[in-house]
């Protein structure tokens, strides 16, 4: 698999370099980063490791709170008011009295809203699928690691190799 990134390097090289036959000279730390960026193993460790800590944000998502809130109208088909000035006036009473207000019994229409926050203490699974999507993502960015230092052996083997051709030629 090496072998076959490194060839692709080259010949990715080879088509980016100048029209002259003048080779493409890279200090060792661009020829360490381009291998990587353009190894397709590196890709797929990235993917690897993203999607792993995306799942432990996931799990964890289930210990935040929760909000939420309702609310409704009705309209009702008539409003029913009670209007006291017309039944006091309608009562034979002996002094004259104050009347209250109209009360209204039914209103035309009636908003209601409610809310709510639950709010997660303690839930034991929860707790041991956090934990263990954590330590997926963990060893995914730790592979993720070991794939960058395994395209970099790689690379720093086959300029040794091609080194030491040059010292037996």
């Amino acid at each position: 698999m090496t072998a076959w990134l490194l060839w692709g390097w080259a010949s990715v090289g080879m088509a980016q370099s100048p029209p002259s036959d003048a080779p493409l000279e890279l200090t060792l730390a661009d020829a360490l980063e381009r291998v990587v960026t353009d190894a397709p193993d590196h890709a797929a460790a990235v993917a690897r490791a993203e999607a792993a800590r995306g799942i432990a944000r996931q799990a964890a998502a289930a210990w935040l709170p929760v909000v939420v809130a309702t609310g409704s109208v009705t309209r009702n088909d008539n409003e029913v008011v009670l209007g006291f000035g017309d039944l006091f006036a309608q009562l034979p009473l002996p002094v004259e009295v104050d009347t209250p207000d109209d009360v209204v019994i039914q209103p035309l229409q009636v908003a209601n809203a409610a809310a709510s926050v639950r709010v997660p203490l303690f839930v034991p699974s929860v707790w041991a699928t956090s934990t263990a999507a954590s330590r997926q993502a963990d060893a995914a960015s730790a592979t993720l690691a070991e794939v960058r230092l395994q395209l970099e052996a790689g690379l720093v083997a086959a300029a040794a190799s091609v080194e030491a051709s040059e010292g037996v030629v």
